[in-house]
């Protein structure tokens, strides 16, 4: 019996010498993500460009969720320190989390920092190309419209592309709607 005790102390006083963070789980991680994703949508769906434009809204909303899980296989990887976590989900807003950083950058080696900042740049490319394509397509499509109606030479043509201009949802997007703005004016040209 007093061998056990004292093999059960020693135990103990091992673990209570042990200064090391615990590991960093799944759960951690995916708590720390959803937290960090949670001040990404507020800063990202409050910057005047987003607002303003529905189609930018949806690639910020897809960019989100490509980060996410971008973010979630580098904590897990990288065993993110508990430090960092515990910092991200007391921060109260975006600015105070991103005083956390730091925090895993002491940890991260050379080439995990690297491997992240890649990642990073490689999402916010797929968001400048996304973006410009799906504007770029309602573009094409709104001046199809204009150079229809221009070369026009009868009525019933000209009524016709005007019936499937009347047709088009007025863009909300600021980019946009300027072009479909100026279609209208250059349609005016056209029709006199």
């Amino acid at each position: 019996m007093f061998a056990r005790l004292v093999v059960l102390l020693a135990i103990t006083s091992c673990k209570s010498n042990d200064t090391s963070p615990p590991a960093t789980t799944q759960e951690d991680c995916e708590r720390v993500v959803a937290r960090i994703e949670e001040f990404d949508r507020t800063k990202s769906t409050s910057q005047t460009d987003a607002k303003d434009s529905p189609l930018l809204l949806d690639v910020v909303g897809e960019s989100l969720k490509r980060r996410a899980k971008m973010l979630l296989e580098h904590c897990v990887a990288d065993r993110w320190p508990q430090t960092m976590i515990t910092c991200v989900m007391n921060a109260k807003d975006f600015a105070q989390s991103e005083k956390c950083s730091p925090l895993l950058d002491e940890v991260l080696t050379q080439a995990q920092i690297q491997a992240l900042n890649k990642d990073y740049e490689a999402i916010e490319t797929w968001v400048v190309e996304t973006a410009r394509k799906r504007v770029d397509a309602q573009l094409v499509a709104i001046k199809h419209l204009r150079d229809r109606m221009c070369a026009c030479t009868v009525d019933g043509c000209r009524s016709a592309v005007g019936r499937e201009l009347s047709g088009l949802k007025r863009p909300t997007d600021l980019v946009v709607k300027k072009v479909f703005d100026e279609l209208e004016t250059a349609l005016t040209a056209c029709r006199k």
